[in-house]
């Protein structure tokens, strides 16, 4: 039997909701770059974007705040950042702390 590698509709909805999001960007990515590389500070207004578009939540399950989505779409998300140049190392570090923290921490936590 073959593996299907298709994305369902909502997952191909993520991933141009993500796109969408990158393209508000597209005019000032040769600044955005110079302040993630050389200045060594991730734009504000890009990772702000990103969170109300509600991606920054994917591992965060709905009754904590998050969107609850899962760990495919957070990754959609990374692979449009990443075509527009520049890294989502910061997404995945934060994105997998959050992901310790609702596995393994106490209500205290959440």
């Amino acid at each position: 039997m073959p593996l299907d590698f298709e994305l369902s509709h909502e997952q191909q909805q993520f991933h141009e909701l993500a796109s969408q999001v990158m393209n508000g960007f597209a005019n000032r990515r040769h600044d955005l770059r110079r302040q993630i590389f050389i200045e060594k500070n991730f734009p504000r207004e890009l990772w702000q974007a990103f969170a109300d578009a509600g991606f920054l939540g994917s591992l965060i399950p709905e009754e904590y705040g998050g969107s609850g989505t899962g760990l495919l779409p957070l990754y959609l998300t990374a692979e449009v950042i990443g075509a527009g140049g520049f890294g989502c190392a910061l997404l995945t570090v934060t994105s997998m702390s959050i992901a310790c923290i609702v596995r393994n921490g106490s209500e205290a936590h959440l």
